[in-house]
């Protein structure tokens, strides 16, 4: 059985900061990506293969990111 994994974004204009923890809360992985769509789910493809949940922050730039036509049309 794999891992459960969780994401977290904190998105900016130019860069994302993420991090990325097992189901104990134990970091897996922390950095920052482009906030392009297209590098956010690069990024956790990479990094968290089997990721169950993301978190986002809320904000003015997270829901320009994940609008029907970013994140979330990506899959």
């Amino acid at each position: 059985m794999e891992q459960e994994q969780f994401v977290g974004f904190g998105v900016s204009q130019a860069e994302t900061s993420v991090c990325m923890v097992d189901g104990a809360g134990k970091v897996l992985w922390q950095g920052k990506c482009a906030s392009a769509p297209e590098s956010m789910v690069a990024t956790v493809q990479r990094r968290a293969p089997h990721v169950v949940r993301i978190a986002l922050e809320t904000g003015p730039m997270a829901g320009a990111r994940f609008a029907p036509d970013g994140v979330v049309s990506q899959g």
